[in-house]
């Protein structure tokens, strides 16, 4: 994500390769699917909150819904306003923009196939890498199924080593155990209190 933030800012206003990586980040950043970003001139933007009809090709009944975005994903929309006077972004031809990211990909030596698709997984797999809810981000993207929002989360070893050294770290923390025992042919309980490490 570093490199094509980076590249971003090195280009020149108004290229094509600016305007079709504004929109990319954009998604990188809200999850929004591709027919989601052609519509966003009908959508509604109150402070952090986009409101829009969702645009799924294979459903016939559009479905309203609130989406929050980062500061980051609203900075490129004030970037698309501010350079081209547009409310949203630019937009080429789905095919037009998946070449151009190619393009952009192969410049920058990214090994990853790019298209339009992979902001939609980047988001996913930020979003659990900093911590967020696989439920959450289920709501986010608009998956009925969990099986589904799995497919777009892509866990690496990065994400993986500090899992685990959670788990040491609370393994490591004492534990107290509180018990009572029974004396025997007594009525008497015996509270024994013990910390245990692991």
């Amino acid at each position: 994500m570093m490199k094509l933030k980076v590249y971003y800012t090195q280009l020149p206003i108004g290229s094509a390769h600016r305007r079709v990586l504004q929109r990319f980040l954009f998604s990188c950043c809200s999850s929004l699917r591709l027919g989601d970003l052609k519509n966003l001139h009908a959508a509604k933007l109150n402070g952090q909150e986009l409101t829009f009809q969702i645009q799924k090709t294979y459903e016939k009944k559009l479905e309203e819904m609130m989406l929050p975005l980062t500061k980051e994903a609203i900075s490129y929309l004030k970037d698309a306003h501010r350079e081209e006077g547009l409310v949203v972004f630019y937009n080429y031809t789905d095919q037009f923009s998946n070449r151009a990211l190619k393009a952009i990909g192969w410049t920058l030596e990214i090994e990853t196939d790019m298209h339009h698709h992979i902001g939609r997984e980047t988001f996913a797999t930020e979003f659990v890498r900093r911590g967020g809810s696989i439920a959450v981000f289920q709501r986010l993207i608009d998956h009925t199924k969990i099986e589904t929002t799995m497919k777009y989360v892509h866990v690496d070893n990065d994400m993986k080593r500090p899992a685990i050294q959670m788990l040491d770290e609370q393994n490591e923390a004492p534990m107290t155990v509180v018990a009572c025992f029974l004396l025997p042919r007594t009525k008497v309980l015996l509270p024994i209190v013990a910390r245990l490490s692991f």
